[in-house]
């Protein structure tokens, strides 16, 4: 975001209900597109599965798509550009707002055991974050079937 031009605020005293009510008020008083962790708006839903369909057809065929999920946001595209293949998203964070959601019928959502703040240290063949993606790649290493898409948002 930095390279890209963005101001970066820091905001004290971090706890996230802090920082995304200041954030809101901070693209409210300058009439900004206040945008929450995992861009969930639907401004981005329609070009999100866009570019997953893209995906889709490159890989070809896959049995299972597994991805971590906090927001909900990147679970309900996957099942909409990936329907009906089954996507399994690893919630590891904001667990609450991911039982309110309407996924598509092909979306299975599994619960990680531990905190967001507990770092997982599950070997992965690629680049990830310890409170997120692995833990996702953890569930996926151990309970998929068939031909795979790991969908890995750190790398």
């Amino acid at each position: 975001a930095l390279r890209n031009g963005a101001t970066i605020y820091q905001v004290p005293h971090g706890y996230m209900t802090n920082v995304q009510a200041k954030a809101r008020r901070y693209a409210q008083d300058r009439g900004a597109l206040f945008l929450p962790l995992g861009f969930d708006v639907a401004e981005a839903s329609n070009p999100f599965i866009e570019q997953m369909r893209n995906v889709r057809k490159m890989v070809g065929h896959v049995d299972e798509v597994w991805a971590s999920t906090g927001s909900g946001m990147l679970a309900r595209c996957l099942g909409e550009a990936f329907y009906p293949t089954p996507v399994h998203g690893v919630v590891v964070g904001l667990a609450s707002r991911n039982q309110k959601q309407n996924y598509p019928s092909n979306v299975t959502l599994h619960k990680y055991p531990r905190d967001f703040s507990w770092s997982s240290s599950y070997d992965t063949p690629f680049p990830s974050c310890g409170n997120y993606d692995r833990k996702a790649w953890e569930f996926c290493y151990k309970k998929s079937k068939g031909t795979v898409l790991f969908w890995n948002v750190l790398g």
